[in-house]
């Protein structure tokens, strides 16, 4: 076609699989059909290749790894609150200890009682989850559309019948996981001695074995989750303060498209106008074009040759992003030039435009020399490379990638009729917004101006996803911290109610009030602190799925796991403290006297 041996190639099919045929058999076909194209057209298509993926992958691949963060930290939120139900469910069913007993001897079956206790269980689930759900559908109502990228669309985050039925079910489930507990714990109780002497011990001391257990457990699953909120944390907090290569603050973006079948030499005229016309303005102090400013996702690759390097017949071997610019771009993103000079006026009407190249390309291919004077080759022309720019993040790939090689051509030499203005302000950019929108309309009334933003927004949105990550673990931690230090809170409480007599035999044998508060601190703390240690364990290796999703940081950062386990005690000892003073206050003769 007329089209071959272009150097850029921008275009995506959608097609429809027919029933039965996987996506592994179409790349086949693919592939099949691109070896032909490279036998028939080898110098247009000898190093192109096709590729495919699901509409499902394209919209919400790069989201997809963030989503199962999520799911896992929701998931390790809610089996935490359902250990902390079932502790209290446990303390409550020993306070009923009598009725069990009572209700077994008048003929109920064990299954009957067993019964009773689910039913109350999986109502009271329902009446959270009922109440989450309630909860739920408002958010997605009113909040859903704050959320970054495609899950901000309309229309992708919704409540409907599935989810409502899923998390019923999920309500009821939990309702029986928590209620298993005190139901095993009924089936010990002894009747005679439950009837007779009001014993207020449910099982012995496996109950009390059992609180150990679960508050170990709950220890070790908020540890889990605020490791991972301070790995994302953390790893945000690299991103932001990575230098971008430009300088954000006060910097304006406006858009600005042609008709696609504009004439070049149009073309050129209107954006030199409106360049000077924005120039021109109060409260401004440089401005450039460009095709696609750092952190918008359009990216355009083209292959390359080069004269310093080997050259192979249909393999290019330079693979970079593509830039067109006019004006004084590089002045008004702060963007410094490390070598060479910047576009002249002749450049942008010349036609075998020279180029410019950014310090990753020069790193990757030319790591020892100076590109100045060297050529990039492309379709039988040479392009001087005149200049070598700092790297840029968000040009070649998301801000949290390694900026890869880029090459600036002169937009006017080289086409391009949508283009953005980058306006550096002395004032607040917002202020000039209106102005500009003028200018382009007293330049050419045919035309309008697109979308305006300030760099300040598109960098809030490039971070939006892993800041909304960060944030989300880091509330379902501070959840489970505070379930957790409830949690051994309970515990300590149930067990000192339940020793009240044993604390006044204690103390009338000659304990002080420290020992009794070294006691039940003791009880409290080991299971705790086998909870951090096998947590610290899951940690280590669960994390390792954040991998995706850190920038600047591992997973096993020493560090972080230091620090989150000193939050952790401290917490957890402060909820200690409380009970375990109280318990040693009482009076040895007031102790003795409690039933």
């Amino acid at each position: 076609g007329n089209d071959r041996g272009d150097g850029l190639r921008d275009t995506n099919v959608f097609g429809r699989l027919q029933l039965g045929v996987t996506l592994a058999q179409a790349q086949a076909d693919l592939d099949r059909i691109g070896e032909q194209l490279r036998r028939e057209y080898p110098s247009s298509d000898g190093a192109w290749r096709f590729t495919s993926e699901t509409l499902r992958e394209d919209r919400y691949g790069q989201v997809q790894s963030a989503l199962v963060v999520l799911l896992i930290a929701s998931a390790l939120l809610l089996l935490i609150a359902c250990i902390n139900v079932a502790n209290l469910l446990l303390s409550r069913a020993t306070t009923r200890q009598r009725e069990v007993a009572l209700r077994r001897a008048l003929g109920a079956s064990g299954r009957r009682v067993a019964f009773q206790f689910f039913v109350e269980s999986v109502l009271l689930a329902l009446a959270g989850g009922g109440t989450g759900i309630l909860l739920a559908y408002v958010l997605t109502r009113t909040a859903a559309t704050s959320l970054p990228g495609i899950l901000g669309r309309p229309g992708t985050i919704h409540m409907d019948g599935i989810v409502i039925g899923i998390a019923l079910l999920i309500s009821v489930a939990t309702g029986i996981v928590f209620g298993v507990v005190p139901v095993l714990e009924t089936r010990k109780v002894q009747l005679h001695s439950a009837l007779k002497q009001g014993d207020t011990r449910l099982g012995g001391s496996s109950g009390n074995w059992l609180r150990s257990v679960l508050v170990g457990v709950q220890v070790g699953l908020s540890l889990v989750l605020l490791v991972g909120a301070s790995l994302l944390a953390d790893s945000l907090w690299n991103l932001m303060k990575q230098p971008l290569g430009f300088e954000p603050e006060h910097l304006l973006t406006v858009r600005v498209a042609l008709p696609w079948n504009t004439r070049p030499e149009a073309v050129r005229n209107f954006y030199n106008d409106v360049q000077q016309r924005i120039e021109n303005l109060p409260g401004v102090e440089a401005s450039g074009q460009i095709s696609s400013p750092p952190m918008t996702d359009f990216h355009v690759r083209g292959s390359f040759d080069a004269d310093w390097l080997p050259q192979v017949s249909n393999q290019p071997a330079i693979s970079a992003e593509n830039r067109n610019i006019a004006g004084n771009l590089l002045v008004a993103i702060g963007t410094p030039l490390l070598a060479g000079r910047a576009f002249s006026a002749a450049d942008q009407v010349s036609t075998v435009p020279p180029v410019l190249v950014n310090e990753a390309l020069v790193r990757e291919f030319l790591p020892k020399g100076n590109p100045i004077g060297h050529h990039l080759l492309l379709d039988g022309q040479a392009h001087e490379i005149v200049g070598m720019v700092a790297d840029v993040r968000g040009v070649s790939g998301a801000i949290a990638a390694e900026p890869g090689p880029a090459v600036y051509w002169p937009a006017n030499a080289n086409g391009g009729w949508h283009r953005y203005f980058l306006v550096r302000t002395k004032v607040p950019p917002e202020q000039v917004a209106q102005s500009i929108r003028e200018q382009v309309y007293q330049s050419d009334p045919q035309q309008s101006v697109g979308k305006i933003e300030t760099m300040d927004q598109l960098l809030g949105d490039a971070v939006a996803q892993p800041r909304l990550n960060a944030a989300v673990v880091a509330s379902f931690a501070g959840v489970a911290l505070l379930l957790a230090c409830i949690g051994i809170y309970g515990v300590v409480s149930y067990l000192a109610a339940q020793r009240t007599q044993e604390i006044g035999v204690r103390m009338a044998l000659g304990a002080t009030r420290a020992d009794i508060t070294r006691f039940f601190v003791r009880r409290a703390m080991v299971p705790a602190s086998i909870g951090l240690a096998t947590g610290t364990v899951v940690s280590l290796v669960s994390n390792r799925l954040l991998r995706s999703q850190l920038y600047g940081v591992q997973p096993d950062d020493l560090r972080l796991y230091l620090a989150v386990l000193l939050v952790l005690l401290v917490a957890l000892l402060g909820a200690t403290l409380g009970p375990a003073i109280r318990a040693g206050k009482r009076e040895p003769m007031e102790a003795l006297r409690t039933e």
